[in-house]
């Protein structure tokens, strides 16, 4: 998911360190051949049909958020014919043409070869981080830091983020 994840865990003290692998940008995302919906402003249109993420996923929280602070929650909303509580399951509702369009990470969306992306402003300035966190509890912690190092190593776990559709930070840590 993203990094707020991992940050509420550091709150509770869970984790013992966390490491940036990805980011992720919330992005409109259509079936290929629509060719109707092109802007945020063509999902507040009467009749389109929204699958949106629940709050208990990241990105339907980080959507709501971000659609509040520009007014326009409520436009957006009034469409929504279905929520899911998982981005894969909005996705997949576009997919198999449940639905016209969703909100959700350009990562997952760029694993649906039907679908394609629509980029948006007011999300693209606040993508989110993805990381991965060695925790307090962990039995073998200096194994679990390898990992989450090799995870994280741009030539190692990096790559296979590319590979997979993400966008991942440019300097190894």
């Amino acid at each position: 998911a993203d990094l707020s994840y991992i940050e509420e865990a550091a709150k509770g003290g869970l984790t013992a360190e966390s490491i940036p692998t990805a980011y992720l940008t919330a992005v409109i995302v259509v079936h290929k051949d629509n060719t109707t919906i092109r802007s945020l402003e063509d999902i507040t249109k009467s009749g389109v049909r929204i699958s949106l993420a629940d709050q208990s996923a990241a990105v339907g929280k980080f959507t709501r958020k971000v659609l509040a602070e520009n007014g326009l929650l409520n436009a957006v909303e009034i469409n929504v014919t279905v929520t899911k509580p998982t981005v894969n399951g909005i996705v997949e509702d576009v997919s198999i043409g449940s639905v016209d369009a969703t909100i959700a990470w350009d990562a997952v969306a760029r694993n649906f070869t039907d679908l394609r992306t629509i980029e948006i402003p007011i999300f693209s300035a606040k993508r989110r981080s993805a990381a991965v966190a060695v925790l307090n509890s962990t039995r073998k912690s200096t194994a679990a830091l390898h990992l989450a190092r090799y995870i994280s190593a741009k030539d190692k776990g990096g790559e296979v983020f590319k590979r997979n559709g993400f966008d991942t930070p440019e300097k190894a840590d």
